[in-house]
């Protein structure tokens, strides 16, 4: 699946977006893919276990806008 992050723009946002993930069971961490240039990321689950919206919804709560979902905080200063 694919995740528009608009804020995404440093290793810092990636390592902020990982660490919303890592508790999610059903989301393969070690393969997602994260492209800086196009504020995006590719996002390996099983849809048996976990639903897309979950994800969304994990990257908004750590402070980011997630496929339309907006941030639910603002993430911390860089």
């Amino acid at each position: 699946m694919t995740v528009q992050v608009p804020g995404l723009s440093s290793d810092v946002d990636v390592q902020r977006i990982r660490k919303a993930l890592s508790p999610l069971n059903g989301v393969n961490k070690e393969q997602a893919a994260f492209d800086l240039a196009g504020k995006k990321i590719v996002v390996a689950y099983d849809s048996m276990v976990i639903a897309k919206k979950n994800i969304e919804i994990a990257i908004a709560e750590a402070g980011y806008d997630a496929n339309g979902i907006a941030a639910v905080k603002a993430p911390p200063a860089k």
